[in-house]
């Protein structure tokens, strides 16, 4: 995760504004610049007293723990708490959520590296995104906002 993309990131909970703590981070060079990105850390909310974890670049922003928060602590448990009184989010899954993280954790498992699966390169996977899962996005014309769902609209600023 960029480290200026925690201004455009909201506490899903309470709306407010989190922090970025970092535990393991890696330079890349992007056109002549080399930026810091975070692979490992926590998003806190100072507000909510919750922190949310950043595993693999990625920020995980659920709301609600799963064996993926319970792991991560585990792996990352001194420095979490060295971060302050913070807690993993504990709020309630919505209905059909255990059921979705059951059968996509169960699809992912089958597409690992293995001799029956196929491997993307990373540009395979940059325009993957570009021009499959976001080609419905036409920047000239409308600016992203937000591509989390409903329930967040508002937390993520543009």
């Amino acid at each position: 995760m960029k480290i200026d993309f925690v201004e455009r990131l909201l506490c899903p909970i309470s709306g407010s504004k989190m922090k970025l703590i970092s535990f393991e981070i890696e330079e890349i060079i992007d056109g002549e610049f080399v930026v810091p990105i975070v692979k490992e850390g926590i998003l806190i909310s100072e507000e909510q007293k919750i922190w949310y974890p950043v595993s693999n670049y990625v920020p995980v922003l659920l709301v609600f723990p799963t064996q993926f928060h319970k792991d991560f602590y585990s792996k990352n448990k001194n420095k979490i708490l060295s971060a302050g009184n913070f807690s993993m989010p504990n709020l309630k899954c919505e209905q059909g959520e255990n059921f979705v993280q059951k059968t996509f954790t169960e699809e992912w498992n089958l597409t690992q590296e293995s001799e029956l699966s196929f491997l993307r390169t990373d540009e395979d996977l940059v325009n993957l995104n570009r021009y499959v899962w976001l080609k419905w996005i036409d920047r000239d014309k409308v600016p992203v906002k937000s591509l989390l769902n409903d329930k967040c609209k508002g937390y993520c600023r543009s």
